[in-house]
């Protein structure tokens, strides 16, 4: 999901019946969207979908998905890491 009419598709698609099927039953999809654009975002709006579209709707056009990806990847490798022996 690099790009961001990714990010509006989903939140679309969040909203439909169909989404619950398949792989995706009892997923948390706010918290695998959270993955890319921040774990702050979903600590602030929840697993509330009209909050979520009310923050892309407002943050969407500024927000920098890029550099947002980057560092969640950055942070997953981290806790992925053994924990130091010193």
């Amino acid at each position: 999901m690099g790009h961001k009419p990714s990010v509006q598709r989903l939140l679309d698609e969040m909203g439909t019946r169909s989404i619950d099927t398949g792989v995706n039953y009892g997923r948390n999809l706010f918290a695998d969207l959270a993955e890319y654009v921040g774990k702050d975002v979903l600590d602030r709006v929840g697993i509330d979908l009209d909050a979520w579209r009310t923050w892309w709707g407002e943050e969407g056009a500024a927000f920098d998905l890029a550099a947002a990806t980057v560092a969640a990847e950055a942070y997953r490798q981290s806790r992925r890491r053994p924990p130091s022996s010193e």
